[in-house]
């Protein structure tokens, strides 16, 4: 069997078998580059988290009293139709409860 060795044609004429040491020190550089994005994305991830905690736990909180005061309960009145009932009641033009 016989293996050929030798470099293609397409193969870059500047590339060698051993690494020189500006190589290596770019490539401890892109590692290092590399290893701090990746310290970044686990901070950046670690603080999401803990806002997401927050306002989940705020979530929560305003869920169990649901008014600005804690205690008090909050109740639906039809104000506007209450408005309309009292003017028809009494200051329309044929009120229902009449001076006398």
């Amino acid at each position: 069997m016989n293996f050929n060795f030798d470099t293609p044609p397409n193969f870059p004429s500047d590339f060698h078998d051993s690494s020189s040491s500006s190589d290596d020190n770019e490539n401890m550089e892109m590692i290092n580059n590399l290893e701090q994005e990746e310290q970044a994305i686990h901070l950046a991830i670690a603080n999401n988290n803990s806002i997401i905690q927050y306002l989940f736990n705020q979530q929560n909180n305003n869920a169990i009293h649901g008014s600005s005061v804690q205690g008090r309960s909050f109740v639906h009145r039809d104000r506007e139709t209450a408005h309309a009932s009292l003017f028809n009641d009494y200051l329309s033009e044929t009120p229902v409860y009449n001076r006398r």
